[in-house]
């Protein structure tokens, strides 16, 4: 999930609908391992289990103006940070007026945008865009550039891949003026 500001709302509703999707999958689970004593079916479980977790991990790239001003939910950012497999990356615009960060650079900030391609390509994750019309245009153009670096055909392909995932349901974009 990538917000900025406001954009931040419709993305904290997906990351909690999906966190209580888990918890009820992790109850179900510890119920059920209970019970199972045939190891092939506790090997099936235990792969669907480790294949939905991974599924449910969540990074959230959340860009504002300044932490202390308009870092929307920073408690409950921080609280998923330390209890569950959430991973948070910011980026505070106005903190540092010589050098602004933008959402869009946090995308390649660590490893150059290889954990995007790799979530995107290798996973299967989706990506979910909520904020300003322009910061949306810019974090596009952002995940193309680094698809465009792993794949063959480079940008050309990056946004057949992203239209593809459009019709799949795994890159929406939210975004207004």
């Amino acid at each position: 999930c990538i917000g900025a500001g406001t954009g931040i709302a419709p993305l904290r509703s997906l990351i909690r609908e999906r966190q209580a999707k888990q918890h009820i999958w992790n109850s179900s689970m510890d119920k059920n391992s209970m019970e199972i004593t045939n190891s092939i079916a506790a090997d099936s479980i235990k792969s669907k289990h480790e294949e939905l977790e991974q599924q449910y991990d969540h990074t959230l790239v959340f860009g504002c103006r300044t932490q202390n001003a308009d870092f929307h939910y920073q408690e409950e950012w921080n609280h998923m940070v330390s209890s569950t497999s959430f991973n948070l990356i910011t980026a505070f615009s106005q903190e540092n007026p010589s050098r602004k960060t933008y959402v869009q650079q946090a995308l390649k900030r660590n490893d150059g945008g290889i954990w995007v391609a790799r979530h995107i390509l290798e996973q299967k994750g989706s990506v979910y865009i909520a904020g300003s019309a322009k910061m949306a245009r810019s974090v596009k153009e952002t995940i193309v550039e680094i698809l465009g670096e792993v794949l063959e055909g480079g940008e050309k392909e990056a946004v057949m891949v992203l239209k593809k995932l459009t019709r799949l349901g795994r890159f929406c974009v939210e975004a207004w003026s």
